[in-house]
């Protein structure tokens, strides 16, 4: 089965793909797809874009590997407007979602990426921050473990240990992952918290040294 993985930051699409076994000119079923958002990321904090003190090396492999966009663009980069033209694929004159309270209606909740796959047929999950609206849509998912507002870095895992919240995103992509039964399709968003604002890194996050601050230029 062939997979799709897409990783959005702010102005910047990032596209793995893994190989079609054995030769094959088409998958012979539908693909799996996993999507990336990370929040507030500036187009040049990425290793493969220049920058010599951030290290992506996961990304950059992404990019090495699969496509890396340099000149894609949002047309509205706020959080909540953005985010509804991610899942519904419009522009926020069309969606009608412009500030941080309104959700998606029912109807136009239907036509999203992850509902309309799911009437496909795909096993669908989110993961993160979701950001639409003050209604977290939790039935329109299999696999929900969203939150609204902003979130809290400092979480809990299921035994009740302290962790950061990127690390038990982490653990719940993997419990998504495993529960995919053989042969069924499945598409997993994932938004993660960090990197924005008053970030609050983990205790395995290590900033590395650097002797000069380079500022990469946009090509």
């Amino acid at each position: 089965m062939k997979s799709f993985l897409f990783l959005l930051l702010a102005g910047t699409l990032v596209m793995g793909l893994r190989p079609i076994e054995n030769g094959q000119s088409k998958p012979p079923s539908p693909p799996n797809i996993i999507f990336l958002l990370a929040d507030d990321q500036r187009w040049d904090a990425l290793g493969v874009a220049g920058n010599t003190i951030i290290q992506t090396p996961n990304i950059d492999r992404l990019a090495r590997d699969g496509f890396y966009f340099k000149r894609s663009y949002v047309t509205t980069p706020i959080c909540a407007i953005s985010r509804a033209s991610i899942f519904s694929g419009q522009y926020a004159r069309r969606h009608g979602i412009v500030d941080f309270a309104t959700p998606f209606t029912d109807s136009a909740l239907a036509q999203t990426y992850p509902a309309l796959l799911r009437k496909a047929g795909y096993r669908t999950g989110f993961i993160g921050k979701y950001g639409v609206g003050n209604k977290m849509p939790v039935d329109a998912f299999d696999y929900w473990r969203g939150f609204d507002g902003q979130g809290n870095y400092a979480a809990k895992d299921a035994q009740g240990k302290p962790i950061h919240l990127t690390d038990l995103m982490g653990q719940q992509m993997d419990e998504f992952l495993q529960g995919n039964s053989s042969g069924k399709p499945f598409c997993l968003s994932v938004s993660f918290k960090a990197p924005t604002h008053r970030m609050q890194p983990s205790l395995n996050f290590r900033m590395p040294s650097a002797s000069v601050n380079s500022t990469p230029t946009r090509p």
